[in-house]
């Protein structure tokens, strides 16, 4: 299996990473491979100890994560034909076949779509290393004028982007808070630093002043078209370090 996979990685272009896991108990081995820059949720490799490989193609992998599985899989049959490769269950034998990759990818595409076309409220995904929160209405509502099919491609670009694109920002810090009327949200802390923001109830913002609690809906609001701050998706954002002087008028 091991010269199977990099077999498959050496007829790629692109460069692909390996992030292992503590295997469980009936695990020997436990792998995700991403490929840079195009992944959303890489395909995980589990070598089990009874000597079985399960290849797990997530639900809402890339274009490029289901080739990987693909390659890995022909690669598998061409070191041995006699490699039994099943599907699902034991009864069906996998199709390798370019047709079904296409169709597996389509299938991925479908999953996409139909979270955006059928969800009625905010929903959050699982990438290989960050979370991608989907909202129908605010997809819609970047791209009023677009069709399903681009709704569903830009969402995947956003899935990848958040997974790849941040990578020199550190995570801002969460708090749970209890207001005084009992209610409780998360908020995360906000200075004049670079961060990434997580899903959040409201922002803190620190200032040589008293901190500032501000709504997550009213900090969007606030902050479209502010060059240093970047909403990533209906729920998460990125901040830039400001100059000093731009600072204060952004807390007021």
């Amino acid at each position: 299996m091991i010269k199977a996979v990099s077999q498959a990685i050496n007829n790629f272009e692109d460069k692909i990473q390996c992030l292992e896991a503590e295997p469980d108990d009936e695990e020997l081995a436990n792998h995700t491979y991403v490929m840079e820059g195009k992944s959303t949720q890489g395909i995980n490799l589990i070598l089990l100890k009874t000597g079985f490989v399960t290849i797990k193609v997530p639900v809402l992998a890339a274009r490029g994560d289901v080739a990987l599985a693909f390659d890995i899989l022909r690669a598998v049959k061409e070191l041995d034909e006699n490699v039994a490769i099943y599907d699902g269950d034991d009864d069906t034998i996998a199709d390798l076949s370019e047709d079904n990759e296409v169709e597996v990818y389509y299938y991925r595409l479908d999953n996409m779509a139909n979270l955006i076309e059928c969800q009625d409220s905010h929903i959050g995904v699982s990438g290989f290393r960050n979370e991608f929160h989907i909202m129908p209405e605010y997809i819609k509502g970047c791209m009023p004028d677009a069709d399903p099919k681009e709704w569903t491609m830009k969402a995947y670009d956003d899935f990848a982007a958040i997974q790849w694109n941040y990578d020199g920002y550190e995570y801002l810090s969460r708090a749970n808070i209890t207001a005084p009327d009992g209610n409780q949200f998360v908020a995360r802390l906000l200075t004049n630093n670079k961060g990434f923001a997580k899903v959040c109830q409201k922002v803190v913002i620190y200032h040589d002043q008293t901190p500032k609690l501000v709504d997550i809906d009213e900090f969007f609001a606030k902050t479209q078209g502010n060059k240093y701050v970047k909403r990533l998706d209906y729920a998460q954002f990125v901040i830039d370090e400001m100059p000093e002087e731009e600072w204060e008028p952004f807390y007021q």
